[in-house]
């Protein structure tokens, strides 16, 4: 994987329709992006797949989830990342204490990450 302070988004052209790529399996994003996304503005650097796979394959203390730490360590991954609709998207959820520290589950840390690196609230469908 690209270090992380380098890391931008991909975005490639095919017959003058722009499309952005994911950085680690260049799949296709988004296509048909607008002006605005295309200056810099998309937060957009990976598919939902490969969101899954860095969150799930991420090396953590707790087979569980992950300690405020861990996830520090991991929006390092995601430097273009909304962190207020990651963090909102975390509001309300369950998670586990392990050692007197909150775990939040991996499947919470992908929904929140979907929310930061869209630019979005979390769906209706995507509460646990």
């Amino acid at each position: 994987m690209k270090k992380t302070e380098n890391i931008k988004p991909i975005i490639k052209f095919n017959n003058g329709v722009g499309a952005v790529l994911c950085n680690k399996c260049n799949k296709i994003i988004k296509n048909n992006f607008t002006k605005e996304e295309f200056d810099g503005g998309t937060k957009l650097l990976y598919c939902n797949n490969c969101i899954e796979t860095i969150v799930n394959t991420f090396p953590t203390r707790s087979k569980l989830g992950f300690t405020t730490k861990e996830q520090e360590k991991l929006l390092k991954l995601f430097p273009n990342i909304n962190k207020e609709k990651y963090n909102d998207a975390l509001m309300g959820i369950t998670c586990t204490i392990i050692h007197e520290e909150p775990v939040i589950y991996h499947c919470d840390i992908i929904t929140a990450l979907k929310c930061g690196t869209q630019n979005r609230n979390i769906k209706h469908y995507e509460w646990d």
